[in-house]
């Protein structure tokens, strides 16, 4: 099936993932704003896949062990009683060198550490990387969503084929 239209989430803040919006302006594929019930990307005419996406491990880590717990659980939980397969593509594939590609290698992560003002060399999170991948896993088996991993440049091919795009 060839691709020429997706939705995005109007809660999705504009040129937050402006890597995947300049991809599908490439590729021709238009991009339409509207709410979508769970994530961040859908078809416009068939709504049973979408995909939510993260900046990176630290805000899968916010909303997995922070503040966002709660929210993104409703989320998970929403999609499960709708029957929409959830993927939760987080655009960070390596840490130190070593390659990501599925929740159990995030005993590899690190939490960086700021760069500037005053909270300059603390983490960005407390977050250690082994029981997040661990609660992944949790979340995957109990809500049926999946996490994968991608290099922010992958970001957009990897929408368009979870979507549903053949190559």
């Amino acid at each position: 099936m060839k691709i020429t239209h997706i939705m995005q989430d109007t809660r999705e803040q504009r040129g937050k993932h402006k890597n995947i919006e300049d991809f599908m302006r490439k590729h021709g594929i238009k991009i339409i704003r509207d709410k979508v019930y769970v994530g961040d990307y859908t078809l416009p005419t068939d709504r049973r896949v979408s995909i939510d996406v993260k900046q990176d491990i630290v805000e899968i880590a916010s909303n997995i062990c922070g503040e966002q717990h709660g929210r993104f659980r409703e989320e998970l939980k929403r999609a499960q009683e709708t029957g929409t397969q959830l993927y939760v593509l987080i655009q960070q594939n390596e840490c130190n060198g070593k390659s990501i590609t599925c929740p159990e290698d995030l005993h590899l992560w690190e939490s960086p550490k700021f760069r500037y003002g005053k909270k300059k060399g603390e983490p960005r999170t407390f977050v250690k990387g082994e029981p997040l991948g661990k609660a992944m896993r949790t979340m995957e088996e109990r809500y049926g969503a999946v996490f994968l991993f991608c290099a922010p440049e992958e970001a957009g091919q990897y929408v368009l084929e979870l979507l549903g795009e053949e190559k």
